[in-house]
């Protein structure tokens, strides 16, 4: 919790293992952090889950077809989605 906080008071997108876009919406299919997810996933093999804390926290599209994009990508680069329905 407190690399996320640090990342939210320095506006820094991407630390280690964490991906946070701050203030983009999800309706926004191209985002920083998303982005450089998505690139990091394809060039590390070793990566095999992504842990998201809430569905709509990685696509929040006003058409629910269009939102599966990013998990529909996600699983055909192999990765297994977890998430935390806190």
């Amino acid at each position: 919790m407190e690399d996320i906080e640090q990342m939210q008071k320095d506006r820094v997108p991407v630390d280690g293992d964490i991906y946070f876009d701050h203030d983009i919406s999800g309706n926004t299919t191209s985002r920083p952090a998303l982005d450089e997810m998505f690139d990091r996933i394809k060039n590390d093999l070793s990566i095999s889950h992504v842990f998201i804390p809430r569905r709509d926290r990685l696509s929040r599209e006003s058409d629910p077809r269009r939102a599966i994009v990013h998990e529909t990508k996600l699983t055909q680069m192999g990765m297994t989605i977890v998430f935390d329905q806190l």
